[in-house]
């Protein structure tokens, strides 16, 4: 019987709950279903939360690992990927996504995609159609991924504009001694990490060392932000008296940062 390994990809976490990781694995018990001459192998590589658009799935995911096994010699001539769409394989832009597909095939490794149940092999990379819809298939998936990227940005810059002008928040997220009121239009305060933050406070204006106030904490069986008994540390303190957050400045990510988006002051309560 001939090998097949299953492939399958989605971009975001949220669609964990959906029926996207369902929808390819029925593709691939139906396909497996007609073809009796194929068995799947044990190894399937999955990337669930996982975008393509930028190539991250293979540098770092199960993509990369097949790229490798392939590269290798563990995934021998013959064997054929099974993928819903090419799509799920790239997201790139047309060049690097075509280049990914060559890759495989130049290694003997045929591409079925379920959506359509086209075989893409090495003699695919000589016959203009199967190469014009794969080129087709990968600049649309490009595409739809640039105007979802675009969309996102375009609304968070809206979010931060918003909370500029009008302390609008952005997200549910917030520092721990935070959390949304009913409405998610304000911030309350958790009274009692309040009261263990201003005891931090006091507690290093006394002049007590980074450890010392660790140490005053668990002994005083103080619970930390995860509700959890001695198990502050000095790092944990430090950065806490070096949070921003506690003036009201809502603080980028690095990543954020690097790319000059800014603090916004006033935004948390103080």
């Amino acid at each position: 019987m001939k090998k097949a390994i299953a492939y399958m990809r989605f971009s975001s976490p949220g669609q964990m709950s959906g029926d996207s990781l369902n929808r390819q694995r029925r593709l691939i018990a139906e396909w497996l279903k007609v073809n009796s001459d194929y068995y799947l192998d044990t190894i399937t590589y999955e990337d669930l939360g996982l975008s393509a658009f930028k190539g991250k799935h293979a540098q770092s995911g199960a993509f990369s690992e097949f790229l490798d096994a392939i590269e290798h010699g563990y995934i021998l001539p013959g064997t054929t990927l099974l993928v819903e769409s090419l799509d799920r394989l790239s997201r790139e832009k047309v060049g690097e996504a075509i280049e990914r597909l060559k890759l495989i095939l130049n290694h003997g490794i045929d591409v079925i995609t379920l959506c359509d149940n086209t075989v893409y092999n090495i003699d695919s990379l000589n016959e203009p159609y199967s190469l014009i819809k794969a080129i087709l298939i990968a600049q649309r998936a490009n595409e739809e991924s640039e105007i979802k990227s675009s969309r996102v940005k375009l609304s968070w810059k809206k979010k931060r504009q918003d909370a500029l002008e009008s302390g609008t928040i952005m997200t549910a997220s917030c520092p721990r001694w935070l959390s949304l009121d009913d409405k998610r239009t304000a911030f309350v305060p958790d009274p009692d990490r309040v009261k263990t933050i201003e005891l931090i406070f006091k507690l290093r204006m006394e002049r007590r060392s980074l450890n010392a106030i660790a140490k005053y904490l668990n002994d005083h069986a103080v619970k930390n932000f995860s509700g959890k008994e001695s198990a502050w540390g000095p790092s944990v303190i430090e950065k806490l008296l070096a949070n921003k957050a506690l003036i009201g400045i809502c603080v980028p990510s690095y990543r954020a940062r690097g790319k000059g988006i800014s603090e916004i002051a006033g935004y948390y309560p103080r």
